[in-house]
C-alpha cells in the first residue's frame, strides 16, 4: 500500500529556464507478505511419518509525516526540456551541487555559466528541437553531439564557449563572432554589440 501526497511548485523566468522549485510530501507505504507450507514428511517404509507445517511472514512500513524542501539552483536550468525530449534508450546526466571555485572559475563570467567545447554547430542536430547549438569534444560532430546550449562563441580552431544564461533566440545563429565570454559582458550591456553579424561557422 502505498499513500503519497505531493506539491511541487517550479520557478521559471521568461526564457523557461528554472531557477529554483518548492517540494511538500507526505507519504506512507506498507507491504506485508506471508509464505506458508503445509504437508508431512514420511519414511521410504511407510512407517513413519511427520507432519510438516511452516510459515512465514514479513512486513515493511516506512512513514513521512512530512517533508518540506525549498531549493535555488545556482544556475538557471533546461533539465525539464531535456527531459521531455529525452528518447528511447538515451540517458542525460545532471548534478546539482556546490560550485569548485578552484575547477570552475574559469567558466563563471558576469554571472554567465560558460562550458567549454571542441565544436559546435547551429541547429547540427534536431533531436531537441530548432534555435540552438549542437556540441561535442570530438572534432567535428561526425560521431554525434554531446549536448545542446542556446549560445556559443567561437575563439579558435577548437574552443567554443557556451551557455543558457542569454535564453533562447533564434538571432544567436550569428553569435560566433561575439566576445561576451572573453569580456564579461553579456547582450546588450556592450555597446558594439554582435550578436546580429553573421559569421561563416569555422
Amino acid at each position: 500500500m502505498l499513500n503519497l501526497d505531493a506539491m511541487y511548485v517550479e520557478f521559471r523566468d521568461g526564457a523557461n529556464m528554472v531557477h529554483g522549485h518548492d517540494l511538500e510530501l507526505t507519504m506512507n507505504v506498507f507491504d506485508e507478505n506471508e509464505l506458508g507450507l503445509v504437508g508431512s514428511l514420511e519414511a521410504n517404509d511407510g512407517d513413519d511419518v511427520m507432519p510438516l507445517d511452516i510459515g512465514a511472514s514479513i512486513s515493511v512500513g516506512y512513514e513521512i509525516k512530512t517533508s518540506q524542501s525549498e531549493v535555488v539552483y545556482t544556475e538557471p536550468s533546461n533539465i525539464h526540456n531535456a527531459l521531455a525530449n529525452l528518447g528511447g534508450g538515451e540517458e542525460i546526466t545532471w548534478e546539482v551541487g556546490d560550485i569548485d571555485d578552484d575547477e570552475d572559475d574559469d567558466y563563471y563570467h558576469n554571472e554567465a555559466w560558460w562550458m567549454e567545447y571542441n565544436y559546435c554547430e547551429w541547429e547540427g542536430d534536431d533531436i531537441y528541437g530548432d534555435d540552438r547549438y549542437y556540441c561535442t569534444s570530438n572534432e567535428d560532430g561526425s560521431e554525434g553531439y554531446d549536448d545542446w546550449w542556446f549560445y556559443c562563441e567561437y575563439y579558435s580552431a577548437d574552443m567554443y564557449y557556451c551557455t543558457d544564461d542569454f535564453g533562447q533566440n533564434s538571432d544567436w545563429e550569428f553569435a560566433l563572432s561575439n566576445t561576451h565570454y572573453e569580456d564579461g559582458t553579456a547582450p546588450g550591456q556592450d555597446e558594439d554589440d554582435h550578436s546580429h553579424a553573421k559569421m561563416t561557422t569555422p
